[in-house]
């Protein structure tokens, strides 16, 4: 199933051809991007994906997704969610999470040893 999302941070199902033009034109304004932050070396992005990526038909879509790339040698951190209030909510986590110092530390271990 697809979506676009509305002005009002609501979706709205749609057809894949209205997905296509909504796609095109989010990447114009980059308005499927709801948080961008680099924190201690880690990017931090959510955005609206547009195609439920809840594979088990079992639950709401999942549209929207936080990912977290910090080292090229370590496992990527992801995230999905059904709605924008649970995508910013889950963004903050990670901006948070990185943001101790115990990541600092973490982060500052793997590469210094290429952990």
């Amino acid at each position: 199933m697809n979506y676009k999302l509305n002005d009002d941070h609501s979706v709205t199902k749609c057809t894949t051809e209205e997905l296509i033009k909504e796609l095109d034109d989010t990447y114009k304004t980059d308005k499927r991007t709801l948080g961008k932050d680099i924190i201690n070396g880690a990017l931090i992005s959510t955005v609206f994906l547009g195609i439920d990526h809840n594979f088990t038909n079992d639950g709401p879509p999942l549209i929207f997704e936080t990912m977290v790339f910090y080292d090229s040698n370590s496992e990527d951190e992801q995230e999905r969610y059904s709605t924008y209030d649970e995508a910013m909510a889950g963004h903050k986590k990670y901006v948070k999470k990185y943001s101790s110092f115990q990541m600092k530390i973490r982060m500052y271990i793997t590469a210094i040893f290429n952990l």
